[in-house]
């Protein structure tokens, strides 16, 4: 039985299709995690999906990036340190998850989720106009 911990909707899309898409996928990979955290899986597998969460963050992320220099958006530098602010905490936590020192709580899920869903709809929706104006 899946779960489903965040349902996407479609007022988190930004209107560029590649981004779109990533979105959604990092939303499918959440919800992997979920369930396995849900269904109490091996320490190992969530080790694997996490590294799957942080590696496509990561290829994302980089696709926003090349977005913003090729376009020149003027908020980049404060979108940046977001994305590296992110990425940090997740790095630190699977630091801390492979060597055992933590294990993946409902808090931490929740985390990852608000931290999503507030950058989608806040950061990412304020890049959208002037991705318009650039007929993007």
């Amino acid at each position: 039985m899946s779960r489903v911990f965040i349902l996407w909707n479609e007022s988190y899309n930004v209107g560029i299709t590649t981004i779109d898409t990533q979105h959604k996928k990092l939303v499918d990979i959440l919800n992997e995690l979920y369930e396995s955290f849900v269904d109490q899986t091996s320490g190992q597998k969530l080790s694997g999906i996490l590294k799957e969460l942080t590696d496509y963050t990561v290829y994302h992320f980089g696709n926003e990036e090349q977005l913003f220099q090729k376009h020149g958006y003027p908020q980049a530098k404060e979108h940046l340190e977001e994305h590296k602010g992110f990425i940090a905490r997740i790095n630190a936590f699977s630091a801390e998850l492979n060597s055992g020192k933590t294990k993946l709580t409902f808090q931490l899920m929740n985390y990852l989720k608000n931290w999503l869903l507030n950058h989608i709809c806040g950061s990412d929706q304020a890049y959208v106009s002037y991705f318009i104006d650039k007929e993007l």
